[in-house]
């Protein structure tokens, strides 16, 4: 029963909201932000604290967006995890693309901080690359050369 009164509660607030009253859309938004957070940590257990925030965010913005659609007559918990569900979709897509195109560079050699050589090594190598590859087309080109050739 108290969350059919709290459900009360918030569509009162929002009905309020809706009318202009910035207090209550206020009120209504420190209510539902914990609540929000708390659904999109135990939906998304696997991202940071910070994509959790961000998620919410990106609910509370889109809630702001839409505040115009919600039907006063109609409960507004379903409306918000409407939203809510279609936000944590598009986070799940945003998330997995951004998981596809991240290089981690945590084991490249060049990266690390405290080898300040690393740098010098690696352009070391490739130098020696390039030369030894330069050399190979030189010999390849001059065959009749006997100075280039074996």
């Amino acid at each position: 029963m108290k969350r059919q009164s709290d459900d009360q509660a918030l569509t009162t607030l929002m009905q309020a909201a809706q009318a202009g009253d910035a207090q209550a859309y206020v009120r209504l938004l420190k209510e539902i932000t914990p609540r929000l957070r708390q659904i999109v940590r135990r939906q998304r257990f696997f991202v940071s604290a910070e994509d959790i925030e961000d998620l919410v965010q990106d609910i509370l913005l889109s809630l702001h967006a839409v505040r115009a659609s919600y039907d006063p007559q109609r409960p507004f918990m379903p409306w918000l995890m409407a939203i809510t569900r279609n936000r944590l979709v598009d986070g799940a897509r945003r998330y997995s693309r951004r998981a596809a195109h991240e290089v981690q560079v945590e084991n490249i050699p060049v990266t690390e901080a405290g080898d300040r050589g690393s740098f010098a090594r690696a352009a070391g190598r490739y130098r020696d690359a390039e030369t030894t590859r330069n050399v190979a087309e030189r010999s390849r080109g001059r065959e009749g050369d006997d100075h280039w050739s074996a």
